[in-house]
């Protein structure tokens, strides 16, 4: 039962019981799915991911049809990258990409590669959840070490229910700490930041 607060002329507010709720029916079905390389989701890495990256990162990073099958596949097949999706049914409506801390690249930070959540499922704690799993996954593989994620500028001010993407990382407690500027697309910045 929703009950909305109505005002009157004089100022005197008085409620009114409706029998509406909120329509969250058609987020039940939403799953947060931590992938693994196993025949039953090869479809999902090699198929579906790949649709998604170029659909909502392919403007803001060239070249990442090529990053992701040469380095997140190869990567993934052995355990240095972890994949986050969350899906209903067979659309996937957000991903996480992580890197680990490992040998393969002693000179890295683990990183948080790539977070999307679809306009469709924002504002429903999806994208917290989602972000706090791989978080927290990824600072158990971080073996002290400090975490990054790197943004573009486009994306660093996107608001979602008067917050951006920058206040949401802040939250978590990373602090912005450098700009490179031209370093994936001529005229444009990618904003590093580090927990």
């Amino acid at each position: 039962m929703s009950i909305i607060i109505l005002k009157r002329k004089n100022y005197t507010p008085y409620v009114l019981k409706t029998n509406k709720t909120p329509k969250l029916k058609k987020y039940n079905d939403i799953k947060l799915c931590n992938l693994k390389y196993e025949n039953e989701l090869i479809d999902d890495i090699e198929q579906k991911l790949p649709l998604f990256m170029d659909k909502y990162f392919k403007k803001y990073y060239p070249t990442v049809d090529i990053w992701y099958r040469e380095k997140v596949v190869e990567d993934f097949k052995s355990n240095l990258r972890n994949v986050y999706v969350l899906k209903k049914s067979d659309k996937i409506l957000g991903v996480a990409i992580t890197r680990n801390y490992s040998n393969k690249y002693p000179s890295k930070n683990p990183k948080f590669c790539s977070f999307y959540i679809c306009k469709e499922i924002r504002n429903c704690g999806f994208g917290r959840k989602l972000f706090e799993k791989a978080l927290t996954d990824l600072q158990e593989n971080s073996a002290g070490n400090e975490i990054i994620i790197t943004v573009p500028e486009e994306r660093l001010y996107e608001s979602w229910k008067n917050k951006n993407f920058k206040s949401f990382l802040e939250k978590y407690n990373f602090k912005e700490i450098n700009r490179l500027h031209d370093y994936y697309r001529i005229g444009k910045s990618e904003y590093i930041f580090k927990k």
